[in-house]
């Protein structure tokens, strides 16, 4: 279990990751608790989703701040890291240029 959701949520518990799978499980098969769940508005949806990765960058950086790094070449994460931050930075604003051929502006 992924160490933000727990500081999110203040649960550990498989049982509690069984349970959501179970529903989600149900809400691919029975279209109405499909329609239930699509009631939520999306401000609700957008602010527990900002709090839970909130949460799981801050994990994250204290995981990264806890170990004493030696030579940033020496860090196993940093090329995985990083290279989510390249394609953000430079990659997206040149989407225009890597549009495919089949797609219309």
């Amino acid at each position: 279990m992924s160490p933000g959701v727990i500081l999110v949520n203040r649960v550990a518990s498989r049982y509690a990751v069984s349970y959501c799978g179970i529903i989600l499980l149900l809400a691919a098969f029975l279209p109405k608790l499909t329609a239930l769940l699509a009631l939520v508005p999306a401000p609700v949806v957008g602010a527990a989703l900002c709090v839970a990765m909130g949460r799981q960058v801050g994990a994250g950086i204290t995981i990264i701040a806890s170990k004493e790094i030696t030579s940033w070449l020496d860090y196993p994460s940093f090329w995985a890291q990083w290279w989510g931050f390249f394609l953000a930075a430079f990659l997206l604003p040149c989407q225009g240029f890597l549009r495919c051929s089949w797609e219309t502006a």
